[in-house]
Parts: structure tokens; C-alpha cells; sequence
């Protein structure tokens, strides 16, 4: 081999290794990072959310379903700041087991919202429904199908699974925008925690870079924010149109009525107006064209806003009897609260 010939071949050499050396290090990069954050989870983070799990007021217990992942502890009673919060036998915090056979019956469907969290047991949007129609003259029975955590993917199960007990006649499913995240994605709210006290991820780095994700878009608020509303429903528009479809499907061959009420979110209220006015009447124009009836009470909670939610995004005392006028209303006209 010539002297050219040798130059030449360890100058190829050189080249091949840079890109190599390279890629090494970004590699070596990502097992340090992930081992550290292993370590920090099991340190810091796990302890946290074990003492979650071991506080008495924690009402939620692992599913053996594998797609809601979490479900309403059965039988659980407990009662936390002059508040009763009961879950009966079925998983829906309800007092009663009973079924109601034979009488018509009203499922809300949702989440924390749906299950009235920081409310008391007679403060609940199914018991003031119930109560709302039966000064009314209508008998029917409202129950309560919501859980705190769950989206699109969670809530569709769930639907399944107590329906199949319960057989309801119709179903007001009240959609509120954070529905829109999905498990085990960038979407998925990553410190969202109910999940993933149950279900603890293998690789950590994904996971953190998650909550990174997360709180960026949350622009720094600890609950809610437009951008953050708006990025769940940007990235997840076509899963919640078909989970939606989904779920008017399973009704009608359930033989239950479905509709659909837009929850308000608190914080997008402003002096300029509704900030995600564009949104809702997006989702609202694609239902009715899904033929699903749907009600969009934002301007109706636009009034007094501030008297409506609280800090986290979820209806107060006046917010819930402002939705359950809402609801009233909205059934009335569809025909679902006189069983038509």
C-alpha cells in the first residue's frame, strides 16, 4: 500500500469514528439521564405518591379492566371537612345499590367534574338533576357516571361497563375539554396522577419529558390554561370525534338516547370574551352534524364566571345549579327528560 493510500484510508477512518464517537456520547447521555431519574423517582416521587395511596380519603383503588386502569373504590364511604363522599357497590358514587328497575333513567357521564369533586353528596350535579326534575313531575332517576381522570378512551369503557348494569334511557355525556388527553402519549397530562399511581412507567425519561411537556403548555398554572386546552384538543381532535361517534353508537344499540353538553372552562373567560369560542363551536358544528343533539352553555356561565369555578376549573355551589338549569333545559327540549 502507497503512503497516499495509507493517509487516505486512516482519514476514513478518522471520518467514521467522529460520527461514532458521537452518537456514543448522546447514547451514554440518555443512560445517565434515565438512571438518574430512576433514582429520583424511587427517592422523591414514589414516596409521594404511596402516601397518596395510603391516605383514607384516597376513594380510587387500581381496575383489573386494563384500558380505565383505575375505577371508584366499591363500597367506599368517608366523610373529609364536613363532606360525604359515597361509592356504592357498582363503583358510581351513589348511596344506593340499587339498579331502579323498571324506572327511566338518566346517566351523566364524565369526569371530576361529572362526579362533583369538593362537593358534598347532596351537592352532586346527579343528585340536584333528580331533584331539579322531580319538582318538575318527572320521576326519573339521574345517576352519576362520572370519575376524576378519566378521558375519551376511560370514559367510552366505562360507559360500557355500567351500562351493562344499569341500562340507562338516556345518556348526557358532559364534555369537558381536558377529555381530551390520551395515556401513554405526550397528551397525556404525565403528572395527571390518579393514573400513574397505579401504573408506574418502566423508562422514566419519556415520562418526565412528559411533565415538562405538560407544564410548559399549562404556561406555569398548577391546574388549567387556554394554550393547554387548546393543545390537548389540537392533537387529539380526530381521537375525540371518533370516541364520541363511539360512543352514540353504543347507545343506540343499547337503545338509550346520547347528547352532549359542552362544559365551560372558567379560565377562558376574559375581558375580551370566551378565549376557545373558536373551539367549541368547532366541536359543536361537527356534532350536529354527527346528528348528536349538544348543548353549549358558555354564554350563559359568562355572566359571572368567577362566581361559577373555583381555582382548579370545576363548578362551585352556583356553578352547579347554573348547570343543572342548563341540563334541565337541554333535556326538556330533546324530549330525553319525559323519556321521548
Amino acid at each position: 500500500m502507497t503512503s497516499g493510500s495509507t493517509a487516505g484510508a486512516k482519514r476514513g477512518i478518522r471520518s467514521l469514528g467522529t460520527p461514532l464517537l458521537v452518537a456514543f456520547g448522546f447514547l451514554l447521555a440518555l443512560v445517565l439521564v434515565e438512571v438518574a431519574l430512576q433514582v429520583y423517582s424511587r427517592v422523591v416521587v414514589y414516596p409521594q405518591l404511596d402516601g397518596l395511596l395510603a391516605d383514607r380519603r384516597h376513594y380510587m383503588v387500581q381496575s383489573p379492566d386494563p384500558v380505565l386502569g383505575f375505577e371508584l373504590a366499591p363500597g367506599y364511604r368517608v366523610e373529609s371537612d364536613g363532606k360525604r363522599l359515597a361509592i356504592n357497590r357498582h363503583g358510581l358514587r351513589e348511596e344506593s345499590d340499587e339498579t331502579h328497575p323498571g324506572r327511566r333513567k338518566i346517566a351523566i357521564l364524565g369526569d371530576s367534574v361529572v362526579m362533583s369533586h369538593g362537593h358534598d353528596q347532596e351537592q352532586t350535579l346527579d343528585f340536584l338533576l333528580e331533584a331539579s326534575l322531580g319538582r318538575a313531575g318527572d320521576d326519573a332517576v339521574v345517576l352519576n357516571f362520572g370519575v376524576g381522570g378519566y378521558g375519551f378512551s376511560e370514559l367510552l369503557r366505562f360507559l360500557e361497563v355500567k351500562n351493562a348494569i344499569y341500562q340507562a334511557d338516556h345518556v348526557l355525556y358532559l364534555l369537558n375539554p381536558n377529555d381530551y388527553t390520551q395515556r401513554d402519549t405526550i397528551y397525556e397530562g404525565a403528572d395527571n396522577g390518579t393514573y400513574r399511581l397505579y401504573h408506574r412507567p418502566a423508562l422514566k425519561t419519556r415520562w418526565f419529558l412528559g411533565k415538562a411537556i405538560y407544564r410548559y403548555q399549562k404556561r406555569g398554572s398548577a391546574f388549567s390554561s387556554v394554550s393547554w386546552y387548546r393543545w390537548l384538543y389540537e392533537g387529539n381532535t380526530r381521537h375525540g370525534s371518533e370516541t364520541l361517534r363511539a360512543m352514540d353508537a353504543y347507545c343506540r344499540g343499547a337503545g338509550c338516547g346520547f347528547s352532549v353538553a359542552l362544559f365551560p372552562a372558567g379560565v377562558a373567560y376574559g375581558a375580551g370574551g370566551y378565549a376557545l369560542e373558536d373551539m367549541y363551536d368547532e366541536i359543536e358544528a361537527s356534532l350536529v352534524e354527527q346528528g348528536i343533539p349538544v348543548l353549549n352553555p358558555v354564554e350563559a356561565f359568562g355572566a359571572e364566571p368567577g362566581r361559577y369555578f373555583d381555582n382548579t376549573d370545576h363548578l362551585t355551589e352556583a356553578g352547579n345549579a347554573l348547570m343543572i338549569q342548563q341540563m334541565h333545559r337541554f333535556l326538556r327540549e330533546i324530549g330525553a327528560a319525559r323519556g321521548g
